[in-house]
């Protein structure tokens, strides 16, 4: 057994068996026993004058003599002449105390092997790890994003000091950064500024004593003041479209001419995801306009049509938040606000917003088929086909939800299992080709993720859409 031997006043030391092991061939045993909190509250260690680490081992049959190598780093891999000298040689009794200096090795890792000889034979047992420990890594560490920085905080004892360590990729403990900063031993907060907007960060802290550091858990943040860019991170699939910003449009399809002003034409607007959905309408007669209220489309001809197909990635679940304002016009019983497919009436894997009368059905649900039937999602607002507001549609494996969120009205329809949502070109306004159902009204923002969210995330964007 190995012991770790302490001064009399450390009188609260306890001991925990860690390692049990036999020799080959020669029957020798060798064990530890090491408390690794002993020395955790000690500041500054005690003086150790007189003891050290005691071995003890066993060898069952005849032997000669023992001999006992240390080293900081592993001997596992050694053959017998790769090893050091060794500490300790001709013992005769299966123990040893080692009198190093435990100040010179606290809070350092520890190796010992033992070699045992008889005749011309020798054998060298397994590696023993010991670590002796006085403090601990930074625990509870927390990262929040406010007020454009980063508030750091954390526990744990008190050292000579704390390093930051700060990266926009995951940190690995044995590459470690150069720490962003430096802290005194005994502070638990730390403000960083020196950050950008719109980024994932990860965190570290290490605490450090006689020339040891402990590193903490990583921790991860986002720095995103826009909760619909947050929903984008890690490669999310999906897009937004804002009409709020008019640095986001232009007035031709090549997108060469900004949109400057209202009453401007819109014949592109980009997809603000970062997944380069981007959205043009070639002929200006078919344009829609930008108007204080959001883009305006005219209820005859006005549309737009994504560059590509959207890639939901092979997602069976989606989720789109839409606000708009919709118009009256007495010829009309229904309008598309915005359909996904290739083809006119083709609707595979792909979904309808419906504004409609009051004399047809409520229903709810989206287009997620394998033909040509008609499955849409309706919103339905009374006989004058007026909504101001957001609406959702939620897809799952199982089923099509639809959240009039002004009204708090949910309408639900069946979907078939395993049907995946297919990447169509998106069409904004009216169905494919500009072909049909010519929404009448304002749109002021589509967002669309290819996964369901959590209700925090539901919550920040309705609140963000309400607030734009």
């Amino acid at each position: 057994m190995l012991y770790l031997a302490y001064h009399p006043n450390l009188s609260n030391l306890k001991a925990n068996l860690s390692v049990s092991k036999t020799m080959p061939f020669l029957g020798i045993t060798f064990k530890t026993v090491l408390d690794t909190d002993a020395w955790k509250n000690l500041i500054p260690p005690p003086v150790f004058d007189e003891k050290g680490i005691r071995l003890e081992f066993a060898q069952f049959g005849h032997f000669d003599s023992f001999e006992v190598f240390r080293s900081l780093t592993s001997m596992a891999a050694l053959a017998d002449h790769e090893l050091p000298a060794p500490i300790a040689t001709g013992l005769k009794t299966m123990r040893f105390m080692d009198t190093v200096d435990l100040r010179n090795v606290l809070d350092r890792d520890l190796y010992y092997r033992v070699r045992v000889k008889r005749g011309n034979e020798v054998m060298l047992s397994d590696e023993l790890h010991a670590f002796i420990s006085t403090f601990d890594a930074p625990q509870n560490v927390s990262a929040a994003y406010a007020n454009g920085a980063l508030q750091i905080e954390w526990d744990f004892q008190s050292v000579e000091n704390c390093r930051y360590y700060c990266s926009e990729t995951e940190i690995d403990p044995l590459n470690l950064p150069a720490p962003k900063a430096v802290l005194a031993g005994d502070v638990r907060t730390y403000t960083d500024i020196s950050i950008e907007a719109g980024k994932t960060y990860y965190v570290r802290l290490g605490s450090v004593r006689n020339n040891i550091e402990k590193l903490s858990g990583e921790v991860s943040v986002d720095t995103f003041d826009n909760p619909v860019l947050s929903l984008f991170k890690n490669s999310g699939k999906g897009f937004w479209f804002d009409f709020n910003d008019m640095s986001s449009m232009y007035q031709d399809s090549a997108g060469t001419i900004p949109v400057s002003a209202f009453s401007q034409l819109i014949g592109k607007v980009l997809d603000k995801s970062g997944n380069g959905n981007h959205a043009v309408q070639t002929y200006s007669v078919n344009s829609p306009v930008l108007n204080p209220n959001g883009a305006y489309f005219n209820g005859a001809n006005n549309s737009l049509r994504t560059i590509n197909e959207v890639n939901y990635d092979g997602s069976e679940n989606v989720e789109i938040f839409v606000k708009i304002e919709s118009l009256y016009r007495s010829n009309k019983a229904y309008f598309c606000v915005f359909e996904s497919g290739n083809t006119f009436n083709q609707k595979t894997g792909g979904f309808i917003a419906l504004a409609r009368e009051e004399n047809y059905t409520i229903t709810g649900g989206i287009s997620i088929s394998t033909n040509s039937a008609q499955n849409v999602t309706h919103l339905y607002r009374g006989p004058f086909l007026t909504y101001d507001g957001i609406f959702s549609i939620s897809a799952t494996d199982t089923e099509c939800i639809m959240h009039v969120v002004a009204d708090d009205v949910v309408l639900r329809k069946s979907k078939p299992a395993g049907i995946q949502i297919s990447n169509n070109f998106l069409n904004i306004g009216a169905r494919y080709n500009n072909n049909d159902l010519h929404y009448y009204g304002y749109i002021k923002q589509i967002v669309c993720v290819n996964r369901i969210l959590t209700a925090v995330e539901r919550s920040n964007l309705i609140a963000f859409m309400n607030a734009n």
